[in-house]
């Protein structure tokens, strides 16, 4: 069906069958966290001089790495492994 936006990121709604919570949930949350506080640092790093595109890139990074993390958790999630 349709996507549930969380902060920046987007994700699928599971409508097909009822799911139980991450056991993880807190790590999820850390996750998100980084991931805003890495967003708000590329915003004030672009507004300072000196900053290079691989200051940015190297962020961006550890960007795709927390959403990687964050994507195999959901994976995870749907395929059962933490409703077992």
């Amino acid at each position: 069906m349709g996507d549930i936006e969380i902060g920046v990121i987007w994700v699928p709604r599971y409508t097909h069958k009822k799911i139980k919570i991450m056991k993880n949930k807190d790590l999820f949350v850390q996750k998100m966290s980084r991931i805003e506080g890495k967003l708000k640092t590329i915003r004030v790093m672009t507004t300072r001089q000196g900053t290079t595109a691989k200051d940015i890139h190297n962020l961006l990074d550890q960007i795709e790495n927390e959403m990687n993390d964050i994507s195999s958790m959901i994976d995870r999630e749907s395929t059962g492994v933490y409703n077992r």
